[in-house]
């Protein structure tokens, strides 16, 4: 989306970010607000200064354990909570980014852009929508003028008024994906997990169809949301990797798995998606005897662990015989289709 300022004030009071048609550039929005990021950096090492950040509740405590600036425009804050009762500790990644709030939701998304009608309920009823800065363009040096449209604080809404039961399947498939398999990279090549957002999106997308009643039953809602996501990978109709948000169903999260047919890296992140989709749904089973109520960190670590041996050899596996293939062919050439793709490397 692109920003056009007519108000004479606001003109002259945004005169650093606006270009002679009046359009606003994200990217120098950016750099003129880089100082949040070293506001938080101050903060944080204040700390080793003897000035813990902290703050106390009845149920634990919350502590600044880091900050990373690596993607702008957001600053990444790590924070670590602590229980008073059993005292475990748990990190937190929180994603902190300025942004513009509009409130003309028509200008932004309609109820064909949507999943469904529920999903653009949520969206009016939140009433506004944020605008963050896009990056700087690639086919040139001059900054962007596109911005993103940011509808997270929906996406917050609805995802608190999950059952706890689709709660706890999108908790531990984060777990997975962001604990174990970060362990998946192997001689030059980083592996890449599906990440939370691709997660929480499958997730609302088996909302829309789920039969599961009973609170007590997680595996089969668990096994449905990688079965989504493994028809995503593998798109028959489209050829390619296809997750439309629920927002935007145009907007496909996959876009850039897209580019498999042309990049060695990609392919292999996605061939690795699926191998690690398809050893979680192997562990399903074995939570199908756990309550929801015992579900926890621990216990699904135990149970990943005893497979992560398992899925050490599948990625070296994986990686030679992709340099078999560019070996034979003289150069990276992926098959036509997901489906050949994944077929090349059935069995690893």
């Amino acid at each position: 989306m692109h920003l056009r300022v007519k108000d004479s004030h606001l003109k002259e009071r945004w005169s650093n970010f606006i270009d002679q048609d009046g359009f606003v550039h994200g990217y120098n929005i950016v750099k003129s607000v880089r100082g949040l990021s070293s506001i938080l950096m101050d903060i944080y090492m204040a700390q080793t200064s003897g000035k813990p950040f902290v703050i106390e509740t009845k149920s634990g405590k919350l502590k600044l354990a880091g900050v990373k600036v690596f993607r702008e425009p957001n600053t990444e804050l790590i924070l670590l909570w602590t229980t008073h009762d059993r005292g475990e500790s748990f990190q937190i990644s929180v994603d902190v980014s300025p942004a513009i709030r509009c409130h003309n939701i028509e200008d932004a998304v309609t109820i064909e852009d949507c999943l469904d009608e529920n999903i653009f309920r949520e969206v009016c009823d939140h009433g506004s929508f944020l605008l963050t800065s896009g990056r700087r363009d690639a086919s040139h040096a001059s900054p962007s003028k596109c911005f993103r449209i940011s509808l997270t604080e929906v996406e917050v809404k609805i995802m608190l008024k999950l059952t706890p039961k689709h709660k706890i399947c999108y908790r531990v498939l984060k777990f997975f994906f962001t604990e174990i398999c970060k362990t998946l990279s192997v001689r030059g090549f980083i592996y890449f997990g599906l990440s939370s957002y691709c997660l929480k999106t499958a997730v609302l997308h088996h909302l829309r169809s789920c039969s599961n009643t009973n609170q007590e039953t997680i595996h089969s809602c668990m096994e449905s949301v990688v079965l989504f996501l493994l028809d995503a990978l593998s798109n028959d109709m489209h050829q390619r990797p296809v997750l439309p948000s629920i927002f935007i169903k145009d907007h496909n999260l996959f876009e850039s798995l897209s580019r498999f047919q042309t990049d060695k890296r990609i392919a292999l992140n996605l061939v690795m998606h699926a191998k690690c989709l398809l050893v979680f749904r192997s562990l399903v089973k074995n939570f199908g005897t756990i309550p929801s109520s015992d579900y926890c960190y621990n216990s699904c670590l135990k149970t990943f662990n005893d497979t992560l041996s398992h899925m050490e050899t599948s990625k070296s596996v994986v990686m030679d015989k992709a340099n078999q293939f560019v070996n034979s062919q003289g150069h990276w050439k992926a098959m036509v289709t997901v489906k050949d793709l994944l077929t090349h490397f059935d069995g690893t």
